[in-house]
């Protein structure tokens, strides 16, 4: 059902946590539809994103999701970190079934959230 690289990701997380000095932060979904994604991140006053980090709860695809889009936004600017699609994550992850995508994708959400929440407390 999943690729080599979901299941290599999964087992090999490196952007689970907490991050301290954490200016923005986004949460996105409820337990009772599968997952909770709360992404953290250090954006300078540059708008460089310095570092990211995430505690999802909830499916594989939403975990590794969270994962990958750590791994692309770090050290990017947010607004390279706005112009991230849907593809940018799935390339990354080798694909993911159609029926699971949506969880895959949903730590956009959560960055959307967090970069806006920045943006307000600027």
């Amino acid at each position: 059902m999943y690729t080599e690289q979901v299941i290599t990701r999964m087992g090999e997380l490196k952007n689970a946590g907490a991050l301290r000095g954490a200016n923005a932060r986004g949460v996105v979904g409820d337990m009772h539809e599968g997952a909770i994604i709360r992404l953290a991140l250090k954006i300078d006053d540059k708008g460089m994103i310095q570092d990211a980090k995430f505690r999802t709860f909830g499916c594989v695809p939403a975990i590794v999701g969270s994962d990958v889009l750590c791994d692309l936004i770090r050290k990017k600017s947010v607004i390279h970190a706005r112009a991230l699609t849907p593809a940018s994550i799935l390339v990354e992850l080798g694909g993911m079934p159609e029926s699971r995508a949506s969880c895959a994708i949903a730590p956009l959400q959560a960055l959307d959230i967090a970069i806006k929440n920045w943006e307000k407390a600027k």
